[in-house]
């Protein structure tokens, strides 16, 4: 991981050379991967150790360099014990509402404390229109 210093030429371009353009892309994306799993690779290793503070950092590198992996989100979760309406409400201000609900429903089904505020967090807002909230709110109990 030491070696991995953010993407491959960095700010680089050269006009009218879409193959190229397109291969470094490729190559960026490439290399950008093989630096997560190495980095996923060592949270695991300092996991397995009791590590957990290093574990949790390797795995922020990792979710940081694969940000749209929503394995590897679940994985920083589980490390850095996030609750699960936090994601939801992250997945909520992006406006990826069907995110947002998949996690209050893990929250509901690890019964996260956090999910009897459910009802009084204003940045659930946008979802409180949709049916899924209602029934939601329903499934754990509030009113």
């Amino acid at each position: 991981m030491a070696l991995y210093r953010g993407d491959l030429l960095d700010g680089f371009f050269i006009s009218d050379a879409p193959e190229f353009e397109r291969w470094l892309d490729g190559e960026r994306a490439r290399l950008r991967g093989r630096a997560a799993l190495s980095a996923w690779a060592l949270a695991e290793a300092h996991e397995k150790r009791g590590e957990m503070s290093e574990a949790a950092e390797r795995a922020r590198q990792a979710a940081a360099l694969a940000p749209g992996d929503e394995r590897s989100l679940r994985r920083l979760v589980s490390l850095e014990n996030i609750s699960p309406v936090s994601v939801a409400i992250l997945y909520c201000k992006l406006g990826e509402w069907d995110k947002a609900f998949a996690w209050l429903e893990r929250a509901a089904d690890e019964r996260d404390p956090a999910i009897v505020e459910l009802k009084q967090e204003p940045l659930l807002d946008p979802l409180r229109s949709d049916q899924r909230f209602a029934r939601l709110a329903e499934r754990v109990g509030l009113p």
